[in-house]
């Protein structure tokens, strides 16, 4: 006869270090990653016009973005930002023309 496997096991079973977070903390963070997404969702629907292969690669790029070095300027009330590199200068190219519009 099988082993039944018990619905609810504790942590502590489980993960001997593994801490439970406190629920507002756990909702900060739920709200920090639902803001990151919908800004994220934002971006990729900016670049899309300008990119021929935004369905499939539109949120990929927008990753690739987020990783590349870049410097952040203030001049007046703008903030500008200057991306160094991407592995890819065509999808450069296609967020520079979409941040200019």
């Amino acid at each position: 006869m099988a082993r039944a496997i018990p619905a609810k096991a504790p942590l502590a079973e489980i993960r001997a270090l593994a801490v439970r977070l406190d629920v507002e903390r756990t909702r900060i963070m739920d709200a920090i990653r639902m803001a990151t997404y919908n800004a994220e969702s934002a971006l990729a629907r900016l670049i899309a016009p300008h990119y021929a292969r935004a369905e499939g690669e539109a949120r990929s790029l927008v990753h690739e973005i987020f990783k590349a070095p870049a410097d952040l300027q203030v001049r007046g009330d703008t903030l500008c930002v200057q991306i160094h590199e991407l592995s890819a200068p065509r999808g450069r190219e296609h967020w520079l023309h979409s941040a200019r519009t």
